[in-house]
């Protein structure tokens, strides 16, 4: 299975992904017992909004949002996430949109930073942190 970045939070309409991946599971009881976590393993989730994230969570079993290992946040209060939620998670980029120097080596950055480590089950979680005046 490929590696894919799944939206929450946003639609997006050029996204023309056939999901046969999703298809494959559905063929048997057997293969689906087997690899029904592995999309939410190899997937990056991609956020948009606390809100949505908290929406998405309970429309999950909790095995699945546990094998949850890969987010990208794209929010400007990324404080109030709650990456508690996601106990698997392994990695977390943040892009900031608060107007503020955020970056990984800023005070601000590390402000940031400790405050979702102290968020998340995951003490080995590893963040990173891009401003997205960087990414132009």
């Amino acid at each position: 299975m490929q590696a894919q970045i799944v939206h929450i939070g946003c639609w997006d309409p050029l996204d023309r992904n056939d999901n046969t991946e999703q298809s494959m599971i559905r063929v048997c009881r057997q293969v689906h017992a087997e690899t029904c976590l592995l999309p939410y393993a190899v997937h990056c989730f991609r956020l948009y909004e606390d809100l949505w994230l908290k929406e998405w969570i309970t429309r999950r079993l909790p095995e699945q949002t546990a094998a949850v290992q890969r987010v990208e946040l794209w929010c400007d209060d990324c404080l109030t996430t709650p990456l508690g939620l996601l106990p698997g998670l392994c990695s977390l980029t943040v892009y900031c949109l608060c107007g503020e120097c955020c970056g990984d080596d800023s005070a601000q950055g590390k402000i940031v930073e400790e405050t979702l480590r102290h968020s998340c089950v995951n003490p080995d979680l590893k963040i990173k942190i891009l401003e997205m005046i960087t990414l132009y």
